[in-house]
């Protein structure tokens, strides 16, 4: 089982340069081989999109500085839920100080029986 958070840490980690990118690589394979079983789906889309930019990296489709950058993108990009009464709202937003939100989204939560 992996979470998105302990994934995040681990790209905060590169990024800081604390761990070698081929350790990092090696580290998601073993962890995140099969995410699906105990994992929630946010990590395994996480996992995913991460195995993508890396597939990318290895076939030199982008360079190191990209892949960073897909790393840097990857922990501005926050997701909150928040539950006002019997609504719960979506906010997607980047870190950035000249991002807003990028979406948002509204819906009502079934009465309870």
């Amino acid at each position: 089982m992996v979470t998105e958070s302990e994934i995040k840490d681990q790209i905060f980690s590169v990024l800081a340069h604390n761990r070698s990118l081929n350790d990092f690589q090696v580290w998601l394979a073993d962890t995140a081989w099969n995410p699906s079983l105990d994992s929630s789906p946010a990590a395994v889309e996480l996992a995913d999109e991460i195995e993508l930019f890396l597939a990318d990296f290895s076939s030199k489709l982008i360079t190191k500085a990209q892949l960073l950058d897909k790393f840097r993108e990857i922990m501005n990009h926050v997701v909150a839920n928040v539950v006002v009464s019997d609504a719960v709202i979506i906010r997607e937003f980047s870190r950035s100080s000249t991002a807003a939100a990028r979406s948002y989204q509204a819906f009502r939560l079934p009465l309870a029986v």
